[in-house]
């Protein structure tokens, strides 16, 4: 680290760069584990409901469903 007159620390390019790296690679890391979560959780629901029809337990409303995506669609 390079120091100007009044003795305060100047970074260097190298250590910019540095620095940058190892925000960039902490934020990718923080990223990735919270894209991970809501898409294993949405899969776990699936599941569970899917097994939910298999038994029996679960009932689709096909009219309510239809309902739905016309109204998404519109």
């Amino acid at each position: 680290m390079i120091t100007d007159i009044a003795q305060k620390p100047v970074l260097n390019t190298k250590d910019i760069n540095k620095n940058a790296d190892i925000n960039i690679n902490r934020k990718s890391s923080e990223t990735k584990e919270t894209s991970k979560t809501p898409q294993n959780e949405r899969e776990l629901k699936i599941q569970k409901i899917k097994e939910m029809i298999e038994k029996g337990e679960y009932k689709i409303n096909l009219d309510a469903t239809a309902r739905k995506i016309a109204e998404e669609l519109l």
